[in-house]
């Protein structure tokens, strides 16, 4: 689901059966879409109490520090920018796995050689990424302000689950990344020596 601005308010997830939805645990799509529909309908409803009784336009900012001002009234969400942060870190985690997946284990000098190659930028992007887990975590602890008490409840469950879910991709990209270079490694070394041991099956009955 997305604001008028295009910024992302929900993701509500399905599957087309009830089959494969009781398979994983998951709604239908049918069952997804009425709640994406429900909570489409949230401003209207709450609009009875709060800022929306008024009319008053509101204007969504990270944090007082970094409001830049203009018409409207702020309501600060600590969590607002992290899936854009986020994103550059995962783009780069998911292109060094993508690498790592294409790594040929049956050349396994090569193979090695390759991996020794993108073992100090997957290095590098682990400091970032420790940085960024910290940085989603504080903001997730940072209460939504600018709001009246009712209004906060439900923009608070939007900026937990947008930071949530920032988090949860950087932690996914991250994992992915370190198994496939965990994994070809393991292959790597698995093929080498199975290599070296038929190369001294076959030369030792000549020496």
């Amino acid at each position: 689901m997305l604001d008028t601005s295009g910024q992302s308010l929900a993701y509500v997830h399905g599957r087309e059966t009830k089959a494969d939805a009781d398979i994983v645990h998951v709604l239908t799509m049918d069952e997804a879409r009425r709640v994406a529909s429900n909570i489409a309908k949230l401003p209207t409803l709450l609009g009875k109490g709060g800022w929306m009784a008024d009319k008053t336009k509101l204007r969504f900012v990270e944090s007082k520090e970094e409001d830049p001002g203009g018409e409207g009234l702020p309501i600060v969400v600590p969590t607002l920018q992290l899936p854009a942060k986020v994103a550059p870190l995962v783009s780069s985690l998911n292109l060094i796995a993508q690498e790592a997946e294409g790594i040929a284990v049956l050349r396994p000098v090569l193979a090695f050689w390759q991996l020794h190659r993108i073992r100090p930028r997957f290095n590098v992007e682990r400091g970032k990424v420790a940085a960024m887990l910290q940085l989603c975590c504080d903001r997730l602890r940072e209460p939504v302000e600018g709001a009246s008490a009712m209004d906060n409840a439900w923009i608070q469950a939007w900026s937990t689950a947008v930071g949530a879910s920032a988090l949860l991709q950087l932690q996914s990209a991250f994992q992915a990344a370190s198994e496939v270079l965990d994994r070809k490694s393991a292959y790597a070394l698995a093929v080498f020596s199975l290599y070296f041991a038929v190369i001294a099956f076959v030369v030792t009955p000549f020496l």
